[in-house]
């Protein structure tokens, strides 16, 4: 059963880019939850922190805390704005009630598809909609995730009445609303948690 897509954010410290203009070699420390094994952090991430280092002939310098190392999920856009991190990549649902404006891309029928759901998110940036919810950062760019899949242990869902009773992970505040109105309980599982008291979880993968 496909679910919702995700708001994610990289943002960047505003007090971390003004001392690249006047410092050398400095050192961006980027924070994140996805394991470092991931794709998202070898392929993305790495990949981006070498292309930063290339284009800055060396004066920047990015060194990566995937796992929620430097900050946890639901604490890195206010380590990247209090300056714990220069730089973090985050959900946005992660902090319930912070970025309301953010998660209108994870309400049904605005995205089905993860570059779909960038361009939304991003538009809306670029656009002035989301200002007042970043102003005490920089951010670098919109992305989401593609639709979410409901994983369960024993039991097979295809339609929403599958859901009645089930004890379901929530990842964000909107996915919690819509699940409470189909039927299962809310859990407060650990992310990527996959085993008893949850009898199902939201993949992020």
């Amino acid at each position: 059963m496909k679910t919702k897509v995700t708001a994610c954010v990289l943002a960047a410290s505003l007090a971390g880019l003004a001392a690249t203009s006047t410092q050398a070699a400095t050192t961006l420390r980027m924070a994140h939850f996805w394991p470092g094994a991931s794709g998202i952090n070898q392929d993305i991430f790495e990949a981006w922190a070498e292309t930063v280092e290339q284009e800055s002939d060396g004066e920047l310098k990015v060194e990566m805390y995937p796992s929620g190392t430097l900050a946890k999920a639901d604490a890195i856009y206010e380590a990247v704005g209090n300056g714990i991190a220069d730089v973090g990549a985050t959900a946005q649902g992660y902090a319930a009630g912070r970025f309301p404006l953010s998660q209108i891309v994870e309400l049904p029928g605005v995205a089905t598809t993860a570059t779909q759901g960038a361009c939304v998110l991003q538009t809306l940036y670029d656009e002035g909609h989301l200002d007042g919810e970043y102003a005490d950062t920089k951010p670098l760019f919109m992305f989401t995730t593609g639709p979410g899949g409901i994983h369960t242990i024993d039991t097979d869902i295809q339609k929403p009445s599958d859901l009645e009773g089930l004890r379901i992970r929530r990842p964000t505040s909107v996915a919690g609303d819509m699940l409470e109105n189909m039927g299962p309980r809310r859990s407060a599982c650990p992310r990527r948690t996959f085993t008893p008291p949850c009898s199902a979880a939201w993949s992020m993968a």
